[in-house]
Protein backbone atom coordinates (compact mmCIF):
# COMPACT_ATOMS: atom_id res chain seq x y z
CA UNK A 1 0.00 0.00 0.00
CA UNK A 2 1.75 3.47 -0.79
CA UNK A 3 1.88 6.20 0.97
CA UNK A 4 2.29 8.99 -1.49
CA UNK A 5 -1.13 11.05 -1.25
CA UNK A 6 -0.30 13.36 -3.78
CA UNK A 7 -3.34 12.44 -5.73
CA UNK A 8 -5.95 11.71 -3.67
CA UNK A 9 -8.93 9.71 -4.94
CA UNK A 10 -12.27 10.15 -3.13
CA UNK A 11 -14.70 7.55 -2.90
CA UNK A 12 -18.16 7.80 -1.85
CA UNK A 13 -20.38 4.08 -0.65
CA UNK A 14 -24.14 3.99 0.11
CA UNK A 15 -25.63 1.03 1.64
CA UNK A 16 -28.63 -1.11 0.85
CA UNK A 17 -31.80 -0.45 2.85
CA UNK A 18 -34.63 -0.07 0.97
CA UNK A 19 -37.06 3.06 2.21
CA UNK A 20 -33.91 3.91 4.69
CA UNK A 21 -32.54 5.28 1.29
CA UNK A 22 -33.35 8.48 2.42
CA UNK A 23 -31.05 8.53 5.20
CA UNK A 24 -27.64 8.54 2.63
CA UNK A 25 -29.79 10.90 0.33
CA UNK A 26 -30.43 13.87 3.38
CA UNK A 27 -26.71 13.57 4.32
CA UNK A 28 -25.63 13.72 0.73
CA UNK A 29 -27.93 16.96 0.59
CA UNK A 30 -26.54 18.44 3.18
CA UNK A 31 -23.00 17.80 1.66
CA UNK A 32 -23.42 18.70 -1.68
CA UNK A 33 -25.01 21.89 0.01
CA UNK A 34 -22.08 22.54 1.53
CA UNK A 35 -20.12 22.17 -1.08
CA UNK A 36 -22.01 24.52 -3.61
CA UNK A 37 -21.47 21.98 -6.59
CA UNK A 38 -22.58 18.69 -7.74
CA UNK A 39 -21.72 15.52 -6.34
CA UNK A 40 -20.57 13.76 -9.45
CA UNK A 41 -18.21 16.30 -9.91
CA UNK A 42 -16.64 16.00 -6.55
CA UNK A 43 -16.27 11.97 -6.08
CA UNK A 44 -13.62 10.11 -8.27
CA UNK A 45 -15.63 6.79 -7.85
CA UNK A 46 -19.29 6.09 -6.44
CA UNK A 47 -20.32 2.85 -5.22
CA UNK A 48 -23.92 1.95 -3.68
CA UNK A 49 -25.87 -1.16 -3.53
CA UNK A 50 -29.53 -2.17 -3.38
CA UNK A 51 -31.70 1.13 -2.74
CA UNK A 52 -27.38 3.05 -2.31
CA UNK A 53 -27.52 2.00 -6.21
CA UNK A 54 -30.31 4.19 -6.98
CA UNK A 55 -28.82 7.06 -5.32
CA UNK A 56 -25.49 6.26 -7.20
CA UNK A 57 -27.45 5.64 -10.48
CA UNK A 58 -29.50 9.52 -9.91
CA UNK A 59 -26.17 11.25 -9.08
CA UNK A 60 -24.07 9.91 -12.09
CA UNK A 61 -26.38 9.53 -14.78
CA UNK A 62 -26.63 12.42 -17.34
CA UNK A 63 -29.74 14.29 -17.47
CA UNK A 64 -31.60 14.20 -20.86
CA UNK A 65 -31.93 17.58 -21.04
CA UNK A 66 -28.29 18.67 -20.53
CA UNK A 67 -25.55 15.82 -20.31
CA UNK A 68 -23.51 18.05 -18.84
CA UNK A 69 -25.27 17.70 -15.82
CA UNK A 70 -26.59 15.14 -13.38
CA UNK A 71 -30.29 13.42 -13.77
CA UNK A 72 -30.72 13.70 -9.99
CA UNK A 73 -29.26 15.98 -6.91
CA UNK A 74 -29.29 14.50 -3.81
CA UNK A 75 -32.27 16.31 -2.74
CA UNK A 76 -34.06 15.16 -5.86
CA UNK A 77 -33.47 11.60 -4.68
CA UNK A 78 -34.47 12.36 -0.91
CA UNK A 79 -37.77 13.86 -2.87
CA UNK A 80 -38.22 10.54 -4.66
CA UNK A 81 -37.51 8.29 -1.02
CA UNK A 82 -40.47 10.57 -0.29
CA UNK A 83 -42.98 11.25 -2.76
CA UNK A 84 -42.67 7.79 -4.60
CA UNK A 85 -41.78 5.39 -2.04
CA UNK A 86 -45.91 4.71 -1.13
CA UNK A 87 -45.80 4.03 -4.96
CA UNK A 88 -42.47 1.74 -4.70
CA UNK A 89 -44.10 0.13 -1.04
CA UNK A 90 -48.06 0.39 -1.92
CA UNK A 91 -49.28 0.16 1.80
CA UNK A 92 -53.42 0.31 2.97
CA UNK A 93 -54.00 1.51 6.14
CA UNK A 94 -50.38 0.39 7.16
CA UNK A 95 -50.68 -3.22 5.73
CA UNK A 96 -48.68 -4.44 2.81
CA UNK A 97 -50.63 -4.70 -0.57
CA UNK A 98 -48.73 -7.98 -1.61
CA UNK A 99 -49.26 -11.35 -0.15
CA UNK A 100 -47.09 -12.01 2.40
CA UNK A 101 -43.70 -13.92 1.35
CA UNK A 102 -44.64 -12.60 -2.59
CA UNK A 103 -42.74 -10.16 -3.85
CA UNK A 104 -43.95 -6.40 -5.10
CA UNK A 105 -44.73 -5.41 -8.39
CA UNK A 106 -41.70 -4.12 -10.18
CA UNK A 107 -43.38 -1.98 -12.63
CA UNK A 108 -44.05 1.24 -10.74
CA UNK A 109 -40.31 0.90 -9.47
CA UNK A 110 -39.18 0.70 -12.90
CA UNK A 111 -41.46 3.42 -14.31
CA UNK A 112 -39.86 5.67 -11.27
CA UNK A 113 -36.50 4.84 -12.12
CA UNK A 114 -37.21 5.29 -16.10
CA UNK A 115 -38.56 8.90 -15.25
CA UNK A 116 -35.78 9.74 -12.50
CA UNK A 117 -32.76 8.71 -14.24
CA UNK A 118 -33.89 8.39 -17.89
CA UNK A 119 -33.93 5.53 -20.05
CA UNK A 120 -31.09 6.76 -22.60
CA UNK A 121 -27.58 7.15 -20.16
CA UNK A 122 -25.98 3.78 -19.32
CA UNK A 123 -23.28 2.78 -16.72
CA UNK A 124 -20.50 4.18 -19.80
CA UNK A 125 -22.01 7.66 -19.87
CA UNK A 126 -22.40 8.16 -16.25
CA UNK A 127 -20.39 11.49 -15.32
CA UNK A 128 -18.07 10.18 -12.53
CA UNK A 129 -17.10 6.21 -12.37
CA UNK A 130 -19.50 4.50 -11.08
CA UNK A 131 -19.73 0.61 -9.35
CA UNK A 132 -23.32 -1.19 -9.05
CA UNK A 133 -23.20 -4.44 -7.62
CA UNK A 134 -25.81 -7.15 -8.33
CA UNK A 135 -25.77 -11.11 -7.96
CA UNK A 136 -26.31 -13.25 -11.31
CA UNK A 137 -28.56 -16.23 -10.32
CA UNK A 138 -27.88 -17.87 -13.57
CA UNK A 139 -23.98 -17.89 -13.42
CA UNK A 140 -24.03 -17.50 -9.72
CA UNK A 141 -21.99 -14.35 -9.27
CA UNK A 142 -21.35 -11.49 -8.09
CA UNK A 143 -21.49 -8.96 -11.31
CA UNK A 144 -20.15 -5.30 -11.21
CA UNK A 145 -22.03 -3.17 -13.20
CA UNK A 146 -19.24 -0.22 -13.48
CA UNK A 147 -18.44 2.27 -15.81
CA UNK A 148 -17.46 5.94 -16.24
CA UNK A 149 -14.60 8.34 -17.78
CA UNK A 150 -11.96 6.25 -15.82
CA UNK A 151 -13.50 2.72 -16.90
CA UNK A 152 -13.26 4.27 -20.58
CA UNK A 153 -10.01 5.17 -20.75
CA UNK A 154 -8.10 2.79 -18.57
CA UNK A 155 -9.54 -0.71 -18.98
CA UNK A 156 -8.61 -2.30 -22.56
CA UNK A 157 -11.56 -5.35 -22.59
CA UNK A 158 -14.60 -3.17 -21.96
CA UNK A 159 -16.59 -3.68 -19.09
CA UNK A 160 -20.51 -4.48 -20.23
CA UNK A 161 -22.75 -1.50 -20.43
CA UNK A 162 -25.80 -1.13 -18.43
CA UNK A 163 -28.55 1.38 -18.94
CA UNK A 164 -28.27 2.99 -15.52
CA UNK A 165 -32.00 2.78 -14.29
CA UNK A 166 -31.73 -0.89 -15.26
CA UNK A 167 -28.77 -1.17 -13.39
CA UNK A 168 -30.21 0.78 -10.65
CA UNK A 169 -33.74 -1.94 -10.66
CA UNK A 170 -31.30 -5.11 -10.82
CA UNK A 171 -29.33 -3.78 -7.61
CA UNK A 172 -32.47 -3.12 -5.55
CA UNK A 173 -34.67 -6.43 -6.23
CA UNK A 174 -34.27 -7.69 -3.00
CA UNK A 175 -34.92 -11.35 -2.16
CA UNK A 176 -38.64 -11.87 -1.38
CA UNK A 177 -39.31 -7.97 -1.68
CA UNK A 178 -38.91 -7.62 -5.28
CA UNK A 179 -38.78 -10.22 -8.51
CA UNK A 180 -35.27 -10.55 -9.97
CA UNK A 181 -34.00 -8.53 -12.76
CA UNK A 182 -33.98 -10.27 -16.66
CA UNK A 183 -31.37 -9.13 -18.21
CA UNK A 184 -31.24 -10.16 -21.84
CA UNK A 185 -27.97 -11.89 -23.98
CA UNK A 186 -26.45 -9.39 -25.93
CA UNK A 187 -23.64 -9.55 -28.76
CA UNK A 188 -20.10 -8.43 -28.13
CA UNK A 189 -19.56 -5.06 -28.53
CA UNK A 190 -15.76 -4.15 -28.38
CA UNK A 191 -15.43 -7.00 -26.10
CA UNK A 192 -13.68 -10.32 -25.92
CA UNK A 193 -16.70 -12.61 -25.72
CA UNK A 194 -20.42 -12.32 -26.16
CA UNK A 195 -22.54 -11.16 -23.04
CA UNK A 196 -24.49 -13.92 -21.47
CA UNK A 197 -28.49 -13.61 -20.13
CA UNK A 198 -28.35 -12.68 -16.39
CA UNK A 199 -31.33 -12.79 -13.46
CA UNK A 200 -29.82 -10.33 -11.32
CA UNK A 201 -30.78 -10.11 -7.66
CA UNK A 202 -29.92 -7.22 -4.60
CA UNK A 203 -26.41 -6.91 -4.34
CA UNK A 204 -26.60 -6.93 -0.65
CA UNK A 205 -27.11 -10.35 -0.65
CA UNK A 206 -22.96 -10.32 -0.70
CA UNK A 207 -22.58 -6.64 -0.68
CA UNK A 208 -24.69 -4.53 1.26
CA UNK A 209 -22.10 -2.10 1.84
CA UNK A 210 -19.92 -1.93 -1.11
CA UNK A 211 -16.61 -0.34 -0.31
CA UNK A 212 -14.46 -3.49 -0.75
CA UNK A 213 -16.21 -3.56 -4.03
CA UNK A 214 -14.95 -0.20 -4.45
CA UNK A 215 -11.71 -0.46 -3.09
CA UNK A 216 -10.79 -3.20 -5.62
CA UNK A 217 -11.47 -1.80 -8.64
CA UNK A 218 -9.25 1.08 -7.83
CA UNK A 219 -6.41 -0.70 -9.14
CA UNK A 220 -8.00 -1.34 -12.37
CA UNK A 221 -8.12 1.98 -12.70
CA UNK A 222 -4.58 3.14 -11.73
CA UNK A 223 -5.25 3.95 -8.60
CA UNK A 224 -3.46 3.31 -5.07
CA UNK A 225 -5.12 1.76 -2.81
CA UNK A 226 -3.31 4.19 -0.27
CA UNK A 227 -4.63 7.49 -2.39
CA UNK A 228 -8.19 6.64 -1.29
CA UNK A 229 -10.28 8.84 0.78
CA UNK A 230 -13.48 7.27 1.27
CA UNK A 231 -17.00 8.52 2.60
CA UNK A 232 -19.40 5.59 3.70
CA UNK A 233 -22.82 6.21 4.57
CA UNK A 234 -25.12 3.37 5.87
CA UNK A 235 -28.85 3.54 5.98
CA UNK A 236 -29.05 2.46 9.49
CA UNK A 237 -28.95 -0.46 11.47
CA UNK A 238 -30.97 -1.99 14.30
CA UNK A 239 -29.53 -3.59 17.87
CA UNK A 240 -33.22 -5.54 17.94
CA UNK A 241 -32.59 -8.88 18.95
CA UNK A 242 -33.90 -12.21 17.71
CA UNK A 243 -34.55 -14.14 20.95
CA UNK A 244 -36.87 -16.54 19.44
CA UNK A 245 -34.51 -17.92 16.47
CA UNK A 246 -33.56 -21.22 18.13
CA UNK A 247 -37.18 -22.61 17.98
CA UNK A 248 -37.24 -21.11 14.27
CA UNK A 249 -38.56 -23.01 11.25
CA UNK A 250 -37.59 -22.12 7.31
CA UNK A 251 -40.07 -20.12 7.49
CA UNK A 252 -39.32 -18.44 11.00
CA UNK A 253 -36.41 -17.14 8.86
CA UNK A 254 -38.14 -15.75 5.77
CA UNK A 255 -41.49 -14.69 7.84
CA UNK A 256 -42.30 -11.28 6.45
CA UNK A 257 -43.85 -10.59 9.70
CA UNK A 258 -40.91 -10.21 11.35
CA UNK A 259 -39.29 -8.48 8.50
CA UNK A 260 -37.69 -11.19 6.88
CA UNK A 261 -35.05 -11.80 9.50
CA UNK A 262 -32.69 -13.67 7.01
CA UNK A 263 -32.37 -10.65 4.95
CA UNK A 264 -32.14 -8.15 7.80
CA UNK A 265 -28.93 -10.25 9.45
CA UNK A 266 -26.99 -10.81 5.56
CA UNK A 267 -27.58 -7.17 5.56
CA UNK A 268 -26.31 -5.98 8.74
CA UNK A 269 -23.70 -8.56 9.22
CA UNK A 270 -22.33 -7.69 5.64
CA UNK A 271 -22.04 -3.75 6.20
CA UNK A 272 -20.40 -4.19 9.65
CA UNK A 273 -17.64 -6.88 8.12
CA UNK A 274 -17.27 -4.44 5.44
CA UNK A 275 -16.64 -1.32 7.68
CA UNK A 276 -13.94 -3.20 9.49
CA UNK A 277 -12.33 -4.40 7.05
CA UNK A 278 -12.09 -1.14 4.53
CA UNK A 279 -10.94 1.17 7.80
CA UNK A 280 -8.04 -1.39 8.37
CA UNK A 281 -7.48 -1.73 4.51
CA UNK A 282 -7.23 2.57 3.96
CA UNK A 283 -6.62 3.53 7.13
CA UNK A 284 -8.89 5.05 10.09
CA UNK A 285 -7.44 8.40 8.82
CA UNK A 286 -8.59 8.05 5.51
CA UNK A 287 -12.24 6.89 5.69
CA UNK A 288 -15.43 8.05 7.33
CA UNK A 289 -18.42 6.11 8.16
CA UNK A 290 -21.53 7.64 8.77
CA UNK A 291 -23.77 4.75 10.90
CA UNK A 292 -26.83 5.16 12.64
CA UNK A 293 -29.13 3.12 14.91
CA UNK A 294 -32.71 2.95 14.38
CA UNK A 295 -35.63 2.27 16.55
CA UNK A 296 -36.13 -0.88 17.83
CA UNK A 297 -40.02 -0.38 16.92
CA UNK A 298 -39.06 1.52 13.67
CA UNK A 299 -40.69 0.79 10.33
CA UNK A 300 -39.49 -1.95 8.11
CA UNK A 301 -37.43 -1.72 4.92
CA UNK A 302 -40.81 -1.03 2.79
CA UNK A 303 -42.60 1.17 4.87
CA UNK A 304 -43.25 4.33 3.25
CA UNK A 305 -45.54 5.62 5.76
CA UNK A 306 -45.23 9.44 7.27
CA UNK A 307 -44.67 8.51 10.46
CA UNK A 308 -41.36 6.58 9.57
CA UNK A 309 -40.21 8.91 6.77
CA UNK A 310 -40.23 11.40 10.01
CA UNK A 311 -38.65 9.15 11.61
CA UNK A 312 -35.98 8.25 9.08
CA UNK A 313 -36.00 12.15 8.83
CA UNK A 314 -35.16 13.03 12.11
CA UNK A 315 -32.37 10.21 12.22
CA UNK A 316 -30.73 12.03 9.08
CA UNK A 317 -30.73 15.08 10.75
CA UNK A 318 -29.48 13.97 13.85
CA UNK A 319 -26.41 12.54 12.17
CA UNK A 320 -25.46 15.90 10.61
CA UNK A 321 -26.22 18.09 13.45
CA UNK A 322 -24.22 15.75 15.84
CA UNK A 323 -21.39 15.35 13.30
CA UNK A 324 -20.51 18.74 11.39
CA UNK A 325 -16.63 17.88 11.87
CA UNK A 326 -17.10 14.55 9.26
CA UNK A 327 -19.17 17.16 7.04
CA UNK A 328 -17.13 19.95 6.87
CA UNK A 329 -13.78 17.87 6.65
CA UNK A 330 -15.42 17.00 3.57
CA UNK A 331 -16.68 19.63 2.33
CA UNK A 332 -13.55 21.74 2.24
CA UNK A 333 -11.38 18.03 0.26
CA UNK A 334 -14.54 18.43 -2.35
CA UNK A 335 -14.31 21.49 -2.71
CA UNK A 336 -10.76 22.39 -3.06
CA UNK A 337 -10.90 18.85 -5.66
CA UNK A 338 -9.93 20.18 -9.37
Amino acid sequence: MGNDRATPRYILTIDGGGIRGLIPALILANLEERVGRPLHRCFDLIAGTSTGGIIAAGLTAPSQRDPKTAACTARDLADMYRNDGKRIFPHVLGLSQRLPGFPYSARPLEEILAKRIGTTATTRDALTNIVIPAYDLLGREAVFMAGGPAYNAAIGDPQRDFPLYIAARATSAAPTFFPPAAIAATAAVGATKAQPALLLVDGGVFANDPTIAAITEAPKLGWNIGDLEILSLSTGSSNRPFKSAGHWSIFGWVNPFRRVPIVSILMQAGSSTISYQAERLVGAAHYDRADITLSPNGGGLDDAGPEHLAELTTLADDWIVGHPEVLDRWAAKLSAKR
